[in-house]
């Protein structure tokens, strides 16, 4: 950023602050910005979690439904003891 940086007569050197401030804000506008586009993503893969978890939970339900069923079947293979 040398365009910020000033030197005098006598070869002293010093920073043009309000040029700086300017650059500051752009890049808080940056931050912000790019804040937000991981905001969304993050929301994203929240609701892809809570899809898998829910997935997970299905398949465990189903597990137990065909162990029901196949023991039934046993029964009902065995005269229903």
């Amino acid at each position: 950023m040398p365009e910020l940086v000033r030197e005098n007569e006598d070869g002293f050197k010093s920073v043009e602050y309000p040029n700086l401030i300017a650059l500051v804000i752009e890049a808080m506008k940056e931050l912000n910005t790019r804040a937000d586009e991981l905001q969304g993503e993050y929301g994203e893969s929240e609701s892809v979690i809570e899809l898998i978890t829910r997935f997970e939970e299905n398949q465990n339900v189903l597990a137990e439904l065909e162990a029901r069923v196949s023991s039934l079947e046993n029964n009902m293979d065995d005269g229903g003891e």
